[in-house]
């Protein structure tokens, strides 16, 4: 299971309050639960997914991390398809892609 990919919020235009985060997407308010609302806050592009799951057993020591890091990808999986996070975020992707475009 790999671990390594650093989700990245794409949109900044949030509030928390009450450790429940109201994202403004393209779609409407999207409301998450406190658990979710520490995912949004560690997709910062700088976390991996290891460092979200073992903050999140921290919180939660009775979860197994199994069952952790499926709830972690549901998460991610829905916010991504909600389009206001990337799920696998390269800083160079934009530099990259550029590139490819100039010398095809």
């Amino acid at each position: 299971m790999d671990m390594s990919w650093k989700p990245c919020r794409v949109v900044h235009c949030y509030k928390i309050e009450n450790n429940v985060a109201h994202i403004i997407g393209l779609d409407g308010i999207i409301r998450l639960n406190e658990s979710a609302t520490t995912i949004w806050i560690m997709s910062n592009g700088k976390n991996s997914i290891k460092d979200i799951l073992d903050n999140l057993h921290r919180k939660y020591c009775t979860v197994p991390k199994k069952e952790l890091f499926h709830d972690v990808e549901s998460v991610i999986e829905a916010l991504t398809d909600r389009g206001v996070l990337i799920k696998d975020w390269d800083p160079l992707l934009k530099d990259n892609v550029m590139l490819k475009e100039n010398f095809e």
